[in-house]
């Protein structure tokens, strides 16, 4: 008899509220990307779009130092705290 086991995770799926934004208006703006290239073109890009629409009181910009590794925690935690809202950009 022939046996296998699966390389595949269990998935736990945890769902978590997520805080509504009901405006952009008057907030600090989190930008963070994954530091491939044109990822913070990217992100410029949506930012001159969205100033056109709303006022940003002010930006703060982030990235992962190296595209393949996972963003750090407290980099993440520090922005979130900070921000109102956060645009995470991952391009080529």
């Amino acid at each position: 008899m022939v046996g296998y086991i699966s390389p595949r995770a269990s998935r736990l799926i945890v769902r978590k509220e997520v805080n509504p934004i009901e405006s952009l208006d008057g907030i600090v703006l989190g930008l963070f990307h994954n530091s491939k290239p044109n990822a913070d073109d990217l992100l410029e890009s949506v930012l001159v779009a969205l100033r056109e629409r709303v006022i940003i009181r002010d930006v703060v910009r982030d990235s992962k130092p190296v595209p393949s590794s996972p963003a750090d925690y407290e980099a993440v935690r520090s922005m979130a705290d900070a921000c109102g809202a956060v645009i995470f950009a991952t391009a080529d």
